[in-house]
């Protein structure tokens, strides 16, 4: 029967890659993918990827707090411990220079990004090419402020923030 020993991380949303690791996940030659769902509705997740004793999945539109299960053609197994959903960030605004002005950032000043959920952000990003903004501070769960900095290329495009919940536009 399979065994799921951990995975990480533990806290997210759809969209989330999953990393489970266990025993008997594996999938046999010819075998369908093991069926992998999270949370108390049984959100389906999508298969990215087996290797050693790691399944890594996507979770789907709609998945909430409760465990992972996993059915392979050895058994079903569900998980000991919850995954649980964080709240998806969401943008109501950006205060700077020309922010009025659709896709437009002075490179080296200073936004301020209003919204909600941005407690614990890893990442804002810039432009068509998701440039990294590699200075920022979560001031709040509904406040950061970021500087773009002169060597970033962004190109023309909006301005993203992921936390564990997902990424807001």
């Amino acid at each position: 029967a399979p065994v799921i020993s951990s995975f990480t991380p533990t806290t997210g949303g759809a969209g989330t890659q999953v990393s489970i690791t266990g025993t008997n996940l594996y999938i046999d030659q010819g075998a369908p993918n093991p069926t992998v769902t999270i949370g108390a509705n049984n959100t389906p997740a999508s298969f990215v990827s087996y290797s050693g004793n790691t399944l890594v999945v996507t979770a789907g539109a709609g998945t909430n707090t409760g465990p992972i299960r996993i059915a392979t053609s050895y058994g079903t197994v569900t998980s000991s411990s919850n995954f649980t959903t964080a709240a998806a960030p969401v943008i109501s605004g950006i205060v700077g220079p020309m922010a009025g002005v659709p896709n437009f950032i002075f490179i080296n000043k200073q936004l301020i990004i209003n919204g909600s959920n941005f407690t614990g952000a890893t990442s804002v990003t810039v432009g068509s090419n998701n440039s990294p903004v590699t200075n920022f501070t979560v001031v709040s769960a509904t406040q950061i402020t970021a500087t773009v900095s002169g060597s970033t290329a962004i190109g023309t495009g909006p301005v993203r923030v992921t936390t564990a919940g997902g990424t807001a536009v």
